[in-house]
């Protein structure tokens, strides 16, 4: 007569002949036929991991699982079997070799207890599943440790299943025919990047015209490689954007330049953004220029000031132009009418223009005299016209103002003016 043996879900162990007699009616009663005899699956002796890890923890990534158990069977094991068979979203241990995977045992058996790696051979990788044969069996009495995987040195990993949350097993067969089951909880995630600012370094002040330089660092804290954006805000506007393409945890070093301008306000606020954020202290805007108007008959006064710009050069000539629809006729002048004077307060020299040349009534440029000493421009300055002619109009007026070098360097401005 042939036996078998089925497992119950209780973990109880039962034999079963091939034909019913009147001691096993009561079981009979149970089922329908002997075709409706089928294993329950083995639930008994199942334990929680004391700690599982993935690295990283992506959707259809190749990834590291680390298993660490606490285990006092005093037995030998003959093999492990993993599962990772989660309907349809499973993962894959296809990619593996036994030099991918690592099992160590606790020794207690020397005056010196450590854990020990156990060999491993006759392996066998298939989907979602995988056995690790031990060579001679082991000894398992404390703790045990079992590494699937190693993706971040370049080596294959398991392929994760798609975003959720998981239960994979481990199941220990002894030698005596007994097995015991670990599992652990695994969760994956879209693999999106976090990026976060850090670090973040800005120069007190910027000259207007001048350029700065902006550092900071940026790490990826998400679960995935990802390329995003990261701006440069000056007052909450984006001025500038860079994109970063992270791996998980990688942190690179970032920057931008910003060239101060005379719109900024006195005081202002440099941000860097990714999916954090980090503000500078205020930073001081120096330099610049600036222009007011003060009445007199049917035109006004123009003065152009600034506090100081670095403009290590001499001075060749200064050009200013006003808008050509208002101002068609008002830069229209020979030398002495209207009068022009700059007023250089760092060497308390006052230049007189050699020369005015008008283009098309609405610019006009201003060469200076030969022979003027030190007209660089790195401290205060100013620049008077005593007679401008208004437009009909008041409102909100833009001008431009250009100065040109004796060795050819340039800095520009616009400003802004009410009439």
């Amino acid at each position: 007569m042939k036996r078998r043996n089925f497992i119950l879900g209780g973990g109880a162990l039962i034999t079963i002949s091939g034909s019913l007699t009147a001691t096993s009616a009561g079981f009979a009663d149970s089922v329908s036929s002997t075709s409706d005899f089928r294993v329950v699956p083995y639930r008994a002796n199942t334990y929680d991991a004391s700690s599982f890890d993935i690295e990283p923890g992506t959707e259809n990534t190749e990834s590291t699982h680390s298993w660490e158990m606490e285990i006092t069977t005093g037995e030998t094991i003959d093999r492990i079997e993993a599962d990772y068979e989660f309907d349809t979203d499973r993962a894959s241990f296809d990619l593996l070799t036994d030099a991918e995977v690592t099992v160590e045992f606790y020794d207690t058996s020397t005056g010196n207890p450590r854990f020990e790696t156990v060999s491993l051979d006759a392996a066998d990788y298939t989907g979602p599943t995988a056995t690790f044969d031990i060579t001679d069996d082991a000894t398992i009495d404390g703790e045990a440790r079992v590494t699937i995987g190693d993706a971040q040195n370049g080596n294959a990993g398991i392929v994760n299943p798609g975003s959720g949350t998981y239960e994979p097993t481990l199941t220990f067969f002894k030698s005596d025919g007994d097995r015991f089951r670990i599992r652990a909880t695994l969760t994956t995630s879209t693999g999106d990047g976090v990026f976060e600012i850090s670090n973040l370094s800005t120069p007190s002040e910027v000259p207007v015209g001048d350029e700065i330089t902006i550092t900071f660092d940026v790490t990826n804290t998400g679960e995935g490689t990802d390329t995003r954006d990261v701006d440069l805000n000056i007052d909450g506007s984006t001025e500038k954007s860079t994109d970063y393409t992270l791996d998980p945890t990688e942190t690179t070093s970032g920057s931008f330049t910003y060239t101060g301008q005379s719109g900024d306000k006195p005081d202002f606020v440099a941000e860097v953004a990714g999916d954090t954020a980090q503000q500078s202290d205020p930073i001081t805007v120096t330099g610049g220029w600036s222009l007011s108007l003060t009445k007199s008959g049917n035109g006004s006064i123009h003065t152009w000031s600034t506090p100081g710009i670095d403009f290590d050069e001499d001075v060749d000539s200064i050009t200013i132009g006003y808008p050509s629809d208002v101002f068609r006729k008002s830069l229209n002048f020979n030398e002495s009418d209207p009068t022009v004077t700059i007023d250089l307060t760092n060497t308390n020299d006052v230049t007189i223009l050699e020369e005015t040349t008008s283009n098309g009534g609405h610019t006009a440029t201003w060469d200076l005299a030969d022979g003027t000493e030190d007209t660089s421009i790195d401290g205060d300055a100013e620049i008077t016209i005593d007679r401008l002619r208004d437009p009909k109009n008041g409102g909100e007026y833009q001008a431009d103002i250009e100065i040109v070098g004796v060795d050819g360097g340039t800095i520009t401005d616009t400003i802004s003016f009410t009439l």
